[in-house]
């Protein structure tokens, strides 16, 4: 009995090596299999990596692209005066505008430039850009604008790929509704019967200050204005030169700044100023010619330090220094020649933000 049961057990000791060697190889895989899945996932994660910097290089040009059609709008938009023009050139301007500015920003279309803006395109021969539309609204209020680019692959090509596209769209507005004014409010009033309205400012015709009396309505003024600067004379020359800061609203009442300072030296100094500043930075416009071209060159810049807002008020009855209400905002371009006893200038359409603009001023 004792033989038998050795045996037995020296069976059970004979196999386990055996199980365990056949076990082992079953779990162990071959260098040849592991080879081929390494070599199929690799090509998945470089094909995954190639695809997501073909989709970051198109996703950098759409943010791109939005930020100059943003930029191209609300430059356009600029322009806008909400007001009914039946010759269209407002519309016609702030669409050159609006392309103009998204040259500006680094979209090159040769079919949709402004060669006034942008001078000189950015040229990149791997892209093509087209303005698809730029449109304004019947009420001159709204301006739209949509840019696409075409770009070509370049890891997809593998695929099949060549070219893809983005494209974008954005729109700006102005209010139909005079609200304020907040960008240095030229301290003289040009005179507008309440309620003002355009038929009252009567755009386009001949406003003359620096003569006594604002036209016979009002002894003792010559047509200047005090917006809070103070009612001296070398408080009046700061203000022509630079503007009078705040923020100015339709319905405020201001003052009217009586006397005969026009011909004092800091009001002199004022004008001269402008047109220093004007001649450093635009030496290449000239006002005048501007002012006469009857719409031809509508290019006026916004910063244009002889560009001017000042406030339709209304000085009938006005005797000396007395309470004026802001009727409205008006846009001058001065003229070089202006000084404190003649200023020169011509009534514009709407530049800057919240400005009356005019269907029958010049339209520059």
């Amino acid at each position: 009995m004792k033989p038998a049961y050795q045996m037995h057990a020296g069976a059970r000791n004979c196999e386990r090596p055996v199980v365990q060697k056949i076990l082992a190889l079953w779990r162990r895989p071959s260098r040849g299999q592991t080879a081929v899945i390494l070599t199929l996932v690799i090509a998945v994660l470089i094909g995954a990596m190639a695809l997501s910097t073909d989709i970051g290089v198109f996703y950098y040009n759409w943010v791109q692209l939005q930020k100059a059609a943003d930029a191209a709008a609300l430059a356009g938009a600029g322009y806008l005066t909400a007001l009914p023009d039946p010759s269209g050139t407002v519309a016609s301007n702030a669409i050159s505008t609006a392309k103009g500015y998204a040259c500006l920003n680094g979209i090159n279309d040769p079919n949709n430039a402004n060669a006034a803006i942008c001078p000189n395109p950015v040229q990149n021969s791997s892209y093509v850009d087209q303005i698809s539309s730029v449109t304004v609204n019947s009420s001159n209020s709204q301006l739209n604008i949509q840019i696409s680019r075409q770009m070509p692959y370049f890891f997809a090509k593998v695929l099949g790929l060549q070219n893809g596209s983005a494209a974008v769209s954005a729109t700006a507005a102005v209010s139909g509704s005079i609200g304020s004014y907040s960008n240095g409010l030229f301290p003289v009033g040009i005179q507008c019967t309440s309620p003002c309205s355009l038929a009252n400012l009567n755009p386009g015709q001949t406003d003359q200050w620096g003569t006594k009396f604002v036209g016979g309505l009002a002894p003792g003024n010559w047509g200047w204005l005090d917006l809070g600067q103070g009612n001296g004379a070398s408080a009046l020359g700061s203000a022509v030169a630079n503007g009078v800061a705040g923020t100015f609203t339709i319905g405020q009442t201001i003052s009217s700044s009586p006397g005969n300072k026009g011909n004092s030296n800091p009001v002199q100094t004022g004008f001269q100023d402008r047109v220093n500043e004007h001649n450093s930075m635009y030496a290449n416009i000239d006002p005048t010619a501007m002012c006469n071209s009857n719409g031809v060159n509508p290019a006026i810049p916004p910063n244009d330090p002889l560009l001017v807002t000042l406030p339709a008020v209304d000085y009938t009855g006005c005797h000396g220094k007395c309470s004026l209400t802001i009727e409205a905002f008006v846009e001058v371009y001065l003229m070089p020649s202006s000084s404190g006893s003649e200023i020169d200038g011509c009534l514009v359409q709407a530049v800057a933000a919240n400005s009356v603009g005019s269907t029958t001023a010049p339209q520059l």
